[in-house]
């Protein structure tokens, strides 16, 4: 017999359910879990048949988080200095998050801000806040992208005075930071 062998009485190359045990579903192997091996439970694999075939739902990622003092006295939309980032996707969606905590120089002045993804306004708000300190700027947004490269950034004004987000001088208070995530369709 060619690529035959016998060891302890069991040929080698051939399995069958005397020399292995039930093969067909059977209770022989327990459902694996989280802390002992086994087999996977039905309800498992069809859980584990969403995740899409690149790994995960999470592609890649890229955060800009200046750590230096920032301001602008434009009243037309500016960028944001160190709020630029550039993410290489496949034909996805991007989940993108942005958060500050500005202060103003003029009490009442009307702020502005926007997310751009390759130029293009994805929208953003205005705040006029009651004082001139403590205002928080949140964009969340989760965009359609086609494959390839992709610049995204934060834009901002202010209609008086001076606005600023100061993590050098307030580390403890002030913050910027943009987050792109590109996720599976």
């Amino acid at each position: 017999m060619p690529n035959t062998f016998v060891i302890e009485s069991t040929t080698e190359g051939v399995i069958d359910d005397t020399n292995h045990g039930s093969r067909a579903g059977g209770t022989l192997h327990a459902d694996a879990t989280t802390s002992v091996a086994g087999f996977m439970s039905a309800a498992d694999k069809t859980k584990l048949n969403l995740v899409p075939s690149g790994g995960g739902f999470l592609q890649s990622a890229v955060a800009a988080q200046p750590v230096v003092d920032i301001s602008t006295s434009s009243a037309a939309f500016v960028d944001m200095p160190g709020i630029t980032v550039s993410i290489t996707t496949g034909a996805n969606k991007v989940i993108i998050w942005f958060t500050s905590l500005f202060e103003t120089t003029s009490a009442g002045a009307v702020t502005g801000y926007r997310l751009l993804i390759d130029g293009v306004n994805q929208g953003g708000g205005n705040l006029k806040p009651g004082g001139s300190s403590g205002l928080v700027a949140s964009i969340n947004k989760l965009a359609p992208v086609t494959a390839g490269l992709h610049v995204v950034k934060v834009q901002w004004r202010v209609s008086a005075g001076t606005l600023s987000c100061k993590p050098t001088t307030n580390p403890d208070t002030a913050h910027v930071s943009l987050i792109v995530a590109e996720v599976s369709a």
